[in-house]
């Protein structure tokens, strides 16, 4: 181990014989905790607290457009909540600003998935996607205003 005790290399843990947490110990700049199986792929996390995900065209199919934009967007609804004791998570907030899994799988069902448990997790990329398309659409309008068309 290096000096001061901590850990150099991988530290890997397994479920089900996959590989589904890797924490990396050594000193670099990629320093961090690789979550396999988040979503479609893998969440990594940084020492400075940034998250990333695998989004190389090289290793994506069935590639089109996402169409999704203003109509999808209007019909979010974000609300304020905290989180009950059966959660497992912080109670003692009461203020997160978020969304309700139910909420958007009426409007954007490809965004929800539902666990093992029953309960349902967002994809928030989804959700950004919509938000980009509804700025274009937007975007759009204040062209097509400012022109006189």
């Amino acid at each position: 181990a290096p000096s001061g005790g901590g850990v150099s290399g991988n530290i890997t843990f397994l479920a089900g014989g996959l590989t589904r947490v890797t924490v990396n110990g050594a000193a670099s700049a990629s320093t961090g905790m690789r979550f396999n199986g988040y979503g479609a792929g893998a969440i990594t996390a940084d020492a400075s607290g940034n998250l990333t995900s695998v989004s190389d065209l090289r290793v994506k199919d069935n590639v089109r457009p996402f169409l999704e934009g203003l109509v999808v967007l209007a019909s979010i609804e974000p609300i304020s909540h905290g989180y009950t004791p059966e959660s497992g998570l912080d109670q003692s907030k009461k203020d997160y600003a978020g969304f309700s899994a139910q909420n958007i799988q009426r409007v954007l069902p490809q965004a929800v998935t539902e666990g093992a448990d029953g309960l349902l997790s967002l994809y928030d990329r989804a959700i950004l996607a919509v938000l980009v398309n509804a700025v274009k659409e937007l975007q759009a309008e204040v062209t097509r205003l400012k022109s006189g068309a």
